[in-house]
């Protein structure tokens, strides 16, 4: 009797290391499985017929050729592993193709409460109640997608950017700009950029206009601008930017828009923006001798490349101007020194960047004193800009190390400016242009508010006295 225990005993114990040894087996193909090894499906169900990802494997290339064999095989993985969606979503797309709507319905309603959070079962279904014509209910599924997975925006991304281009189409996603996800921003700043008709943008910005308890965000609003200028409606741009600044922002209204440097750079509309950039540090400061309570402090180390970082898109009529202001140069050591330029960007012909009229060039040291140039806007010209550059006609005219300051910027209109003015140039000498090469050139249409460039950092520095 206790031969035959130790004999049964001796057989079970070797059952058990045999079936570990087979499972282990048959875990390391369906792991090849995974890996795109099509090879592995039946040395894996040799070891273990009934391994769950084989036996899915094993279903998923049989859909082709013989699907009511699929089938079968579909709903043995499904028992082998009922914690699986993923053979009730292929039963519900076999069940579609039969007509077995009902049914294809229930096994995705299935699917979805066995993976609720799982990106690729959500965007399976997605995709179904999409091809079922139920776009509403596809376009809340792709937004669960996004919210558990946020990379996957390269693939949805396109996909809604096509719903929002039909008119047709664009109210399923209504519900969503009511209420906008977490992802709503990036994805209004995709249509924004890539869109091909501005009226998709217009339409898509309205929706979100009647969003009473969640309306339109300062990052929608900047790329919702953004396009308009790059589309030249500039009247419509200004005015919403206008309509998006908060009460304490208002007060720096003017032909120029805080001229005296105590906000930061908005990076958008017809704030100040300023892309970071190598070898240059752009902060707002206190100082002494301002006119408020702070200045633009902007600090060169070894720059040896054209500056044109800091700039301000303009809407001014017609007629002659005047630009005035404060510098305080702190041994700012260039040859070519540093200038502001006014441009026109966009004439009712055409959209090209033309020299209006730039200040005298600023290098060395010394205290606080006053600066002045006249331009005109002339008819036809509907959008300019106020940019900071350096200036010469040679690259070492642009090596630069030291600092700047300047203060109390404005603009104003005034009856007469000087004959150089009339015809663009500069009242001190000779426009001396800075050249642009093509690592600083920034990109047509995304550089205007995109506040980086892709050549490095700001440099650290405090905030403190100057």
């Amino acid at each position: 009797m206790k031969i035959a225990l130790r004999v049964l005993l001796v057989l079970l114990g070797g059952f058990v290391v045999w079936r570990i040894l087979a499972s282990g087996i048959a875990d390391h193909y369906a792991a090849r499985i995974a890996e795109g090894d099509r090879g592995a499906v039946q040395k894996a169900l040799a070891w273990a017929p009934h391994h769950p990802q084989a036996v899915l494997a094993d279903a998923i290339e049989l859909i082709e050729t013989d699907p009511v064999s699929a089938k079968a095989r579909l709903k043995d993985a499904y028992r082998y592993d009922p914690t699986n969606p993923r053979p009730l979503v292929l039963l519900a797309r076999l069940a579609y193709v039969d007509g077995e709507l009902d049914e294809a319905d229930a096994l995705m309603d299935s699917a979805v409460r066995l993976g609720p959070a799982d990106p690729s079962i959500l965007n399976e279904t997605a995709a179904y109640w999409a091809m079922r014509g139920e776009l509403e209910k596809g376009v809340s599924y792709w937004s669960r997608v996004l919210e558990a997975d946020p990379g996957r925006g390269r693939q949805i991304f396109p996909v809604l950017m096509e719903l929002v281009e039909d008119p047709r189409t664009l109210p399923v996603v209504r519900p969503l700009a009511l209420s906008p996800p977490s992802w709503w921003d990036s994805f209004f700043a995709e249509v924004a950029q890539r869109a091909l008709d501005v009226e998709t943008v217009r339409s898509l910005y309205g929706l979100r206009r009647e969003a009473i308890g969640a309306p339109p965000t300062a990052d929608e609003r900047a790329a919702y601008v953004s396009r308009l200028q790059r589309d030249g409606l500039v009247t419509e741009a200004y005015l919403i930017w206008v309509n998006g600044l908060a009460p304490d922002e208002r007060r720096y209204l003017g032909l120029l828009y805080d001229g005296g440097f105590e906000l930061e750079p908005s990076q958008s509309g017809f704030g100040w923006i300023a892309p970071r950039t190598s070898q240059v540090e752009m902060r707002i400061a206190a100082t002494y001798g301002t006119q408020g309570s702070r200045a633009l402090h902007v600090r060169f180390a070894n720059r040896e490349r054209p500056f044109r970082h800091l700039f301000q898109r303009l809407y001014l009529d017609p007629g002659n101007y005047r630009v005035y202001g404060k510098v305080r140069p702190e041994g700012l050591d260039t040859l070519g020194g540093l200038r502001w330029q006014v441009n026109c960007l966009l004439t009712d012909s055409a959209q090209e960047s033309t020299p209006l009229g730039e200040s005298e060039r600023f290098l060395g040291a010394g205290d606080w004193r006053s600066f002045s140039f006249d331009f005109v806007v002339p008819q036809g010209c509907v959008f300019q800009e106020i940019r900071l550059v350096s200036s010469g006609r040679r690259a070492f005219e642009h090596k630069m190390n030291g600092v700047v300051w300047f203060d109390a910027l404005g603009i104003r209109k005034v009856e007469e400016v000087s004959a150089a003015a009339r015809i663009g140039v500069s009242a001190g000498d000779a426009p001396m242009p800075a050249p642009v090469d093509d690592e600083e050139r920034p990109s047509a249409g995304d550089d205007l508010e995109s506040g980086a460039d892709q050549d490095g950092a700001n440099l650290a520095g405090s905030a403190g006295e100057g």
